[in-house]
């Protein structure tokens, strides 16, 4: 009967699919802020709030998270996610309700191709922004940089990864994490589910120029103090391997940390 009452008088049968959308969200991040001091595993937000990040059957990312995250779980951190997900009528910002729940004092950051600034919240800062674009790039990191973790879980087209990447590893704190998910697109080449991708099959000389191939080809220098004669190495991988402690690479994605 409540319930009733409650959808009766904020209207909730002449809202349209995508405002009943919002308000739930909008309950969700109550419910996020409310619980966040508990101890609960990010497994469990991951999944609870239904993120494509750690579900069965799909993307075991969690596990990985939790034990990068977990240190810098009660920390006043900043953290960048560049795609908020929503596809078609969706609204996306399932993850946002996930680090939301999961860092009671973190700043989020997060970036979107489709306005979503309507997302925002006390904690939250949401952009418009084109992960392909140099520019909008860095009037981002102009106004919000440094950050202690950034995601990248946008466009997932390898020259979005890598100009991301380019542009807004430096702006990762020391000891910081850069995370680049679905890297099953570095091996797409063509039209895949629907969508048209620039990867490259393994056994293709061009594999180093996508996003698996290049952290690959930067993982080789992570010893570069004892390699011998450096003559004939790309100085550009070798300058960001220089500022790299590990790469940890798991299926579909990959953890850089930064010395």
């Amino acid at each position: 009967m409540l319930k009733a009452a409650v959808k009766q008088s904020i209207g909730w049968q002449r809202k349209s699919a995508r405002e009943k959308d919002v308000i739930r969200f909008r309950l969700q991040h109550w419910l996020a802020c409310a619980l966040c001091l508990l101890p609960v595993p990010l497994t469990y937000w991951l999944n609870y709030f239904r993120t494509d990040k750690h579900q069965p059957g799909k993307h075991q990312f969690g596990t990985l998270y939790a034990w990068y995250f977990r240190p810098l779980r009660y920390r006043p951190i900043k953290m960048l996610e560049i795609g908020i997900g929503g596809y078609g009528e969706a609204i996306g910002g399932r993850s946002l309700l996930a680090w939301q729940a999961y860092f009671p004092f973190a700043t989020i950051i997060a970036c979107d191709i489709e306005p979503r600034e309507f997302l925002a919240s006390t904690r939250t800062r949401i952009y418009q922004l084109d992960q392909s674009s140099r520019e909008a790039l860095g009037r981002l990191r102009a106004q919000e940089a440094p950050f202690d973790v950034i995601v990248d879980d946008g466009s997932h087209q390898n020259a979005d990864q890598l100009l991301t990447f380019q542009e807004l590893f430096d702006s990762v704190r020391p000891g910081g994490l850069y995370i680049i998910e679905d890297l099953c697109t570095s091996y797409w080449d063509g039209y895949v589910m629907g969508r048209s991708w620039d990867g490259k099959h393994p056994s293709d000389p061009g594999f180093s120029t996508t996003c698996m191939g290049r952290l690959l080809e930067i993982a080789k220098l992570l010893n570069h103090a004892v390699i011998q004669d450096l003559s004939g190495i790309d100085p550009e991988l070798l300058a960001t391997a220089q500022k790299i402690r590990h790469i940890t690479f798991e299926k579909n994605l990959i953890v850089v940390q930064k010395t």
